[in-house]
């Protein structure tokens, strides 16, 4: 007997609101959490804690869920007012200006967790509206992960079977980009090609990383997404966005360790 969906209070919260419009419609057009999101090149366990207003879309998610729902535009409707209680939920107490919580500084116990991490990140970031762009640099961010680094704690086998197939072209195509995108770094300036990464990162990584693949082009698949996610860092830090920089300088970590790259790994600390 399957789980009762969780009870929601819409009336209380934009964030509710938007889960039971997204569960309504979900459920009109007979699809799954998992199918949903295979649509939408998202985790079905996403599209769950959505649902339940235990985490907050992106603009750039909203507007991939009305296209695969045929919603009309309904969920981007209530998308600002959702983005809103956001901003209020991420306020600190005391000035210093809006937070964006601890998305990003904190390392995921899995590499399938840092991927949808990492999504989040690719995706936030990518709506120019987005505090994350404002976020404060955390001198204390890097204990943790450092600490989770050192001990070196090898991950299980990194398989996946959610979407289309993923092998070794995939991968040497990724390593490819990323030396395109860090020649455009070093000859135009990291403000210059970042928006270009960012999309780069939305419309071709995601989908590989919700991809179908096995150990070693898993492996593979995440040391190149460290790389990429390092280059978004530097360029965040070229385009004066600091705190932002460290949360993809700590998911570049996370990354490269689940790929098995030690050199990688160690690049971030030179």
């Amino acid at each position: 007997m399957g789980q009762m969906p969780r009870e929601l209070t819409p009336l209380d919260s934009a964030l509710h609101f938007f889960g039971a419009e997204l569960r309504h419609w979900r459920t009109v057009r007979e699809l799954s959490q998992a199918a949903l999101g295979q649509r939408t090149h998202d985790s079905g366990a996403l599209i769950g804690k959505i649902e339940k207003g235990e985490r907050f879309p992106s603009l750039m998610l909203t507007r991939r869920l009305d296209a695969a729902l045929d919603t009309g535009g309904v969920l981007e409707r209530l998308w600002p007012r959702v983005d809103h209680e956001r901003a209020t939920r991420d306020a600190p107490a005391s000035g210093g200006g809006p937070g964006v919580g601890d998305l990003g500084l904190a390392w995921s116990a899995t590499p399938h967790a840092t991927v949808e991490v990492v999504a989040e990140l690719w995706r936030t970031d990518l709506d120019r509206r987005s505090v994350l762009a404002s976020a404060a640099w955390v001198a204390s961010a890097f204990t943790g992960p450092t600490r989770e680094w050192l001990l070196n704690r090898r991950d299980e086998i990194l398989n996946a079977r959610s979407g289309r197939r993923v092998g070794q072209r995939d991968v040497d195509a990724l390593w490819a980009m990323c030396g395109a995108f860090t020649d455009a770094d070093h000859r135009l300036g990291g403000g210059y090609a970042r928006s270009t990464l960012l999309h780069y990162v939305n419309q071709v990584v995601l989908p590989l990383l919700h991809g179908s693949y096995d150990d070693t082009i898993g492996r593979g698949l995440m040391a190149a997404t460290a790389r990429l996610c390092d280059l978004c860092a530097f360029m965040s830090f070229d385009s004066n966005k600091q705190g932002l920089a460290q949360r993809y300088f700590i998911q570049a970590l996370r990354l490269a360790q689940a790929g098995g790259n030690r050199a990688l790994e160690c690049f971030r600390f030179y």
